[in-house]
């Protein structure tokens, strides 16, 4: 019962996800952020519309991206239980019907990123339903699909385009990483660190997640949205949207409440990965005897960062 609260925010953060990835600034033109919580909106983000109307707006996922269109054709399919994992064959032949429409290589080269998209996909699927995951509502999971269906795009076009050039693509078409420095005066933290061990209500932290109390830290993942939706001063930051996709929302040390100053302008909901800094706060949060949170930090930086 306790985490009847958390699903319900994470829900609505899935709902507002935003569309249209084909025509979002590349992280590389977003300026950075120092000592300004700011995430610069696209032109089409700025138009002033209603909370109804915004509302009305992404619950019809659009996307001007073909691949896009045909990853997240597949990813709602396996998330809504048309295709399963015994499928696997179904699901690179249509994954690849999808590259070859683009012409981005040779069949050789398309055929093994076909391959290694639908491992990927596969694996978080198996990885969800193995902790007792669950197929979300359609409305619920319509936004999530879309921006996983986005960044796969993207890394499948980046490593193609390194063969077609004829370079030479190590590992994975989709290894995920998020690359990035701190800044001056920060500690990079790592996920593994304050999500890789077994939560347990009133239980003491590690050690090592105890000693970042009141520590400058900076640590990378996406944005879920709970409440706000535009001119956002809070949000959850979770470290993959993986889980969400498949309906197994994160454990509570696996997810931090990041907080915006007020003196400080919001920023706008945004699908892809992003860099957060700022003062770390570790322990229990408790309303009405439920247990809200474990991890919560004051931002005094957001950046846009690029999967690779």
């Amino acid at each position: 019962m306790r985490y009847l609260l958390l699903l319900l925010l994470l829900a609505i953060g899935i709902l507002a996800l935003v569309d249209g990835f084909g025509d979002r600034e590349s992280p590389a033109d977003a300026p950075a952020r120092s000592g300004q919580a700011e995430v610069r909106p696209t032109e089409a983000e700025e138009r002033e519309v209603g909370a109804a109307e915004a509302l009305d707006a992404i619950a019809q996922p659009r996307s001007s991206d073909a691949l896009a269109r045909a990853l997240a054709a597949v990813l709602g399919d396996l998330v809504q239980g048309r295709l399963v994992a015994d499928d696997r064959d179904r699901v690179e032949a249509r994954i690849l019907e999808a590259l070859e429409a683009e012409k981005l290589a040779d069949e050789v080269t398309l055929g093994s990123a076909a391959r290694s998209a639908t491992d990927k996909i596969l694996e978080e699927m198996r990885k969800a339903r193995g902790q007792g995951a669950a197929a979300l509502p359609e409305a619920q999971s319509a936004q999530v699909v879309q921006a996983i269906a986005g960044q796969l795009a993207g890394r499948l076009r980046r490593a193609l385009a390194v063969q077609d050039r004829g370079g030479v693509h190590e590992g994975s078409f989709l290894s995920v990483g998020l690359d990035y420095e701190a800044p001056a005066g920060h500690a990079k933290v790592d996920w593994n660190l304050i999500g890789g061990f077994d939560y347990r209500e009133g239980m003491e932290l590690p050690a090592a997640v105890a000693a970042l109390r009141g520590q400058k830290v900076a640590i990378a993942g996406y944005m879920m949205a709970i409440g706000e939706f535009e001119d956002i001063h809070e949000f959850a930051l979770v470290e993959s949207q993986w889980s969400c996709c498949f309906g197994m929302p994160p454990n509570l040390n696996q997810i931090i409440t990041v907080t915006i100053p007020d003196r400080d302008d919001g920023i706008e909901l945004v699908a892809q990965p992003i860099l957060v800094y700022g003062s770390f706060a570790a322990g229990e949060e408790r309303e009405d005897d439920w247990v809200i949170n474990v991890y919560r930090m004051t931002a005094t930086g957001v950046e846009l960062l690029d999967a690779q």
